[in-house]
């Protein structure tokens, strides 16, 4: 039997929210949910949403007069946190839908869509570094009680949209959320290659601003008096970026990274990047070392947790076991997972590696759980 509330509960609640409810895949009952409609003008690219799930977490439910909020309420409930990576696809993919029924009728920017738990808030577009006439930016999700709290960053797979539903869609990405949902603070921030992105990193450049966009998220962590100890997550095209920036001592104390190539003189003979990186750096030699985010590994560099699946590409996964590999020479500890679910390029749904993936954060990062 579905949840009794989600009986007959689509009323009106004031001019401006509206009440009815929406189908859990993961509890399998139908939830109250409450859409507050935003007080200004309508922007030319549609509302950033905020979708809180109340009763997933504890503390006060965001609020604002120019985004549209939707409350789900899991209260009655009360899932296991790491079973709720569908739920988040669902809730994004239906948002995205032109045919919603979640919106009241408001027009959604696809693009900037934030999931929260209940007693979180955001501050969004946090700058961090100028690439000519492009701002690099961030968006950061935090508890309202944020003493002992670590951050999580990601460096985004989408050059155009640092939050482009479309991306997170496509590679099932629910970090973010997994990340809040175990207690985290989180960031998204811009991938520092330009669009239109053409597989070429140019990893010495770039990692510099990687670099800086950890140094300005420390400080604002400081200053809301987060725990400044700092995770760093990336996939596809953030994790050669994860890689080379987890390799700076001290700059991360752990590293999520999915598959990609991180060592450009060991490429598969038939890779269908090669005549690409040949076009950008010329014949194999030194340009493609030091674009290889392993050139800049150490013994000093952060641990690593390392993900796939047995259906991802054979280059990606090539270059993961070659990473695993030179991480097993240096000594650095890691962990490398690779899951025989068949899900090709996407991140990891199953709620025990969810799990394992928070664990791994909270044993590095954690300062009550490193000092036991």
């Amino acid at each position: 039997m579905r949840f009794l509330l989600g009986i007959l509960f689509f009323v009106a609640i004031s001019s401006k929210s509206l009440a009815q409810t929406w189908h859990s895949e993961v509890t399998v009952f139908d939830l109250p949910l409450i859409i507050h409609k935003p007080e200004t003008t309508t922007p030319s690219e549609g509302f950033e949403t905020v979708v809180v799930l109340k009763g997933v977490g504890t503390g006060p439910v965001y609020q604002s007069k120019d985004r549209l909020v939707i409350e789900v309420d899991y209260s009655q409930v009360k899932p296991d946190p790491a079973t709720l990576a569908p739920d988040v696809l669902k809730l994004r993919k239906e948002l995205t839908s032109k045919a919603s029924a979640l919106t009241g009728d408001s027009p959604v920017n696809p693009n900037r869509i934030f999931i929260l738990p209940q007693g979180y808030t955001l501050e969004t577009d946090i700058p961090y570094d100028q690439q000519g006439d492009r701002t690099l930016s961030a968006d950061l999700m935090y508890p309202l009680e944020t003493s002992g709290v670590p951050l999580l960053i990601e460096i985004t797979c989408d050059n155009v949209h640092r939050m482009g539903s479309g991306s997170l869609l496509y590679c099932q990405d629910t970090l973010l959320e997994m990340g809040m949902f175990h207690r985290f603070a989180v960031a998204m921030i811009d991938h520092p290659v330009a669009p239109p992105y053409k597989g070429i990193d140019d990893i010495p450049v770039n990692r510099i601003s990687m670099i800086r966009a950890v140094e300005t998220l420390r400080k604002k962590a400081r200053q809301l008096g987060l725990d400044t100890r700092i995770g760093l997550m990336g996939f596809s095209r953030g994790a050669t970026m994860a890689v080379s920036v987890a390799s700076e001592p001290g700059l991360v104390q752990a590293a999520l990274v999915h598959g990609n190539r991180f060592d450009y003189t060991r490429l598969l003979p038939d890779d269908k990047m090669m005549p690409r990186f040949e076009k950008a750096w010329g014949p194999p030699g030194e340009k493609w070392v030091r674009q290889s985010a392993m050139h800049y590994l150490s013994r000093e560099c952060a641990p690593m947790f390392l993900n796939t699946s047995n259906a991802e590409s054979p280059e990606y996964q090539l270059g993961l076991k070659q990473l695993h590999d030179k991480l097993t020479e240096l000594g650095v500890e890691h962990v490398y997972q690779v899951d025989s679910d068949g899900r090709g390029h996407r991140v990891t749904t199953d709620p025990q590696r969810i799990r394992q993936i928070m664990s791994f954060f909270d044993q590095h990062l954690r300062q009550v759980l490193s000092q036991q």
